[in-house]
């Protein structure tokens, strides 16, 4: 599958699992109607800094902005969120499948990653400011914490002075905490973003460290479209084994973000009342 398949795969699932979350909100709207619920479709673009080590076979790799668009297949995440009050709970699952060259030395090489993170978590809001109008926009700050789960299936390949290819398939979860925030510059024009670290070595087979920032300026179309667009970066630093059993990712991913906001709970109960 090509490029151009992969994104409509990614489209295809992203407004389904979009629909499919507001639809259930809005089946259940009596029960839960102090509920509220969002669901963020992101394309992310990232180029990647850092080494990869598996099996021993360490490569380099340093890309540039203007990379992005050439090694990466796609990647893709979502974000599904649920509050209630102050209280919420989220889910956050990404997935990426890029190719990136390195050298190993001397040596050229290529870097295969197919790759899942999903983080999962609670959310508080700590401030909340703005008009008190009913159906106003309100700019807030969120506290979170949770836990992301990797899963990950790196492949090296040189080519000289003998092919060498390697490949581990491997999994750990990192517990995290952050921040979200948003504040509203006029009724319709936000600016977004978002930071959370963790790792620490939590779970013995954790990151030793990992962290996560997001920031964009953002506009809603209408009371249920909003599109922003922005910059994302995330590193991880994971060491686990030893001599040919080594397994190392210690690597920068960063480039642009596109976001599409479709509240499909709104729109239906937009259109219900119209009716």
């Amino acid at each position: 599958m090509g490029k151009i398949g992969h994104i409509k795969m990614v489209v295809v699932h992203v407004v389904f699992v979009s629909v499919l979350f507001n639809a259930m909100a809005y089946a259940a709207e009596d029960a839960v109607s102090k509920w509220e619920f969002e669901a963020v479709s992101y394309l992310w673009f990232p180029a990647m800094h850092g080494t990869a080590t598996v099996q021993g076979q360490k490569i380099k790799v340093s890309d540039s902005i203007s990379d992005i668009f050439n090694e990466t297949y796609f990647s893709y995440m979502l974000h599904l969120q649920a509050r209630k009050g102050r209280w919420g709970f989220f889910v956050d699952p990404m997935y990426s499948y890029f190719h990136t060259d390195g050298s190993m030395g001397q040596f050229d090489g290529r870097v295969k990653t197919n790759w899942w993170l999903i983080g999962f978590g609670g959310l508080y809001r700590v401030f909340e400011w703005g008009p008190k109008a009913e159906g106003s926009r309100m700019s807030f700050v969120d506290a979170f914490v949770g836990a992301k789960y990797w899963q990950l299936d790196n492949k090296i390949e040189i080519d000289k002075p003998a092919p060498i290819i390697v490949e581990k398939d491997t999994g750990w979860v990192d517990p995290f905490v952050g921040l979200h925030f948003r504040t509203y510059l006029t009724e319709k024009l936000f600016i977004d973003g978002r930071g959370d670290i963790g790792g620490f070595d939590a779970f013995g087979d954790s990151s030793q460290f990992a962290w996560n920032a997001y920031a964009g300026v953002g506009y809603h179309l209408t009371e249920s479209i909003a599109l922003w667009a922005g910059y994302r970066a995330l590193g991880v630093n994971r060491d686990d084994g030893k001599g040919a059993n080594r397994f190392k990712w210690d690597a920068t991913f960063y480039g642009p973000a596109f976001v599409v906001n479709i509240d499909f709970f709104k729109l239906l109960k937009k259109t219900s009342s119209q009716e």
